[in-house]
């Protein structure tokens, strides 16, 4: 009788051990909040889970410190992971798949700056040494290709839950798309003929508009005037105040873009440019 008891207590903990490693074995690592909300959105409904690995309070310039000097406990604690999802191929001082490698060879690194799959498609980046740096998801057409690329990936790695990741596909695509097109579309009725960039990091997004850009420090009166938002931001005229996601989206990638084209509209709302004129 003790050892049909121990026999079976045995097998509950065995069975709970099991558990407990299918149940890490769906996880996926991030580093940078739009790698996060792409995961977020793309795994959305599925049995994977997303786990973002900075402090949420480091905005992304200090992330990559935090990787380097840091992160070992994190790793330690947030793993075992399936894969990575990074952007070393355009970032490498964000490189974080070494350390993961080294907890586990199995890990699999997915790449959405530079699909690693040949011939693979890439974001587009400014040949400008100066916009190394620049964030090139904000750009509609690179956070296409980027959301692309991990939902491939992602659909590989778990074929049984490829139809619901190319469902949410669609769906973030077509967010992506509307956001591209009301941009567009508000800068034409609003007649906005050039651009300035107050902070480099938000060129991609400025290029992407297809309008002039203008030397900040001598930007035209009648041009409008794209800025990082702050914490506590004040209201001006032809200046679209932008979220550039350098923190984590906890409310999702179509609420960051409808918040970005509010800011927009509100930065060229007619009335407040009467007032100004006025």
């Amino acid at each position: 009788m003790i050892r049909i008891f121990k026999n079976k207590r045995i097998g509950l903990l065995l069975l709970a051990v099991c558990s407990d490693v299918v149940m890490a074995e769906e996880k996926i690592a991030t580093a940078l909040p739009i790698a996060q909300a792409l995961s977020e959105s793309l795994l959305n409904k599925t049995t994977v889970e997303a786990v973002y690995l900075p402090p949420e309070r480091l905005p992304v310039k200090r992330i990559s410190s935090w990787l380097k000097n840091k992160s070992h406990e994190r790793l330690q604690s947030a793993g075992p992971f399936v894969a990575l999802v990074t952007v070393e191929s355009l970032w490498p001082r964000y490189a974080l798949y070494g350390k993961l490698r080294r907890q586990d060879i199995g890990v699999i690194p997915i790449d959405i700056a530079r699909e690693l799959n040949e011939p693979g498609t890439r974001v587009r980046i400014s040949a400008d040494p100066q916009l190394l740096d620049s964030y090139f998801w904000l750009a509609p057409d690179n956070l296409q290709v980027m959301s692309q690329i991990l939902a491939r990936d992602l659909s590989r790695i778990w074929p049984d839950q490829a139809e619901q990741i190319f469902l949410n596909l669609q769906q973030l695509q077509q967010q992506i798309q509307l956001f591209s097109l009301r941009l567009e579309q508000q800068l034409i009725d609003q007649n906005v003929t050039a651009i300035c960039v107050m902070n480099l990091e938000l060129t991609p997004l400025a290029e992407a508009m297809f309008l002039p850009l203008e030397n900040a420090e001598h930007c035209p009166e009648e041009a409008l005037r794209v800025g990082r938002l702050s914490p506590s931001p004040e209201f001006v005229t032809l200046r679209w105040s932008l979220d550039p996601a350098e923190k984590p989206l906890n409310q999702g990638i179509e609420a960051w873009l409808n918040g970005n084209f509010d800011r927009l509209q509100r930065a060229l709302d007619p009335e407040n440019l009467q007032t100004r004129i006025d």
